[in-house]
């Protein structure tokens, strides 16, 4: 595994004592000092167009974080939507122009399939649910996370792994350009791929 990954502590809260402040039955109100994800950096991904060993570390740190924190969900079939939602914001924090700019469209695009996918095998009438923790030292928790069909689970998950395993290879062949450039994005790969122990799992 790689060395100096960033440690990610979670602690995911019950939902529903929240769910009465809200008119809305699957939307659960955000705590006061929470951010929700994505519309801010989470992450601490310093935006840098050309390529970084600090810039590198923290998107393999978030990445590298991302079974760990969509383990904490409240129920396995929320896990593939926590997986696209937070690749998204990941995607969101990164910079689309210079060195990193085909490794953000190939994260963007993992998380748009994998939100998709869960969109498609969507549970109808499970409500939605968050996941809360810390990520690189901020508060911050998911946006409402689909759940999909328990019986389908099986086949969406080797489903997700497959969307995981089409970037990871999208990643590596994309590892050429300067020495640094090559060794960002055959990080970024490992780490992708490691998250396929979440769907694995169970």
């Amino acid at each position: 595994m790689l060395a100096g990954l960033l440690c990610v502590a979670m602690v995911l809260q019950p939902l529903d004592a929240l769910a009465h402040h809200t008119n809305n039955p699957n939307e659960i109100p955000t705590p006061p000092g929470v951010r929700s994800s994505p519309n801010s950096n989470d992450y601490n991904i310093r935006t840098s167009k050309n390529t970084r060993p600090r810039t590198t570390r923290q998107i393999v740190a978030a990445i590298a974080g991302l079974a760990a924190f969509c383990e904490r969900a409240p129920r396995e079939v929320y896990q593939i939507d926590c997986l696209g939602e937070q690749l998204e914001e990941i995607a969101a924090s990164m910079a689309t122009s210079g060195d990193y700019a085909e490794a953000q469209q190939i994260i963007a695009g993992a998380a748009r399939d994998l939100r998709a996918l869960a969109r498609a095998n969507r549970a109808r009438g499970v409500r939605k649910r968050r996941v809360r923790g810390r990520i690189n030292r901020n508060r911050v928790e998911s946006k409402p996370l689909i759940a999909v069909q328990e019986d389908r689970l099986p086949q969406v998950k080797a489903q997700a792994a497959v969307i995981l395993d089409q970037a990871q290879i999208k990643l590596l062949r994309s590892a050429t350009g300067s020495e640094r450039r090559q060794v960002a994005y055959a990080e970024m790969a490992q780490v992708m791929g490691s998250n396929k122990t979440l769907l694995r799992s169970g």
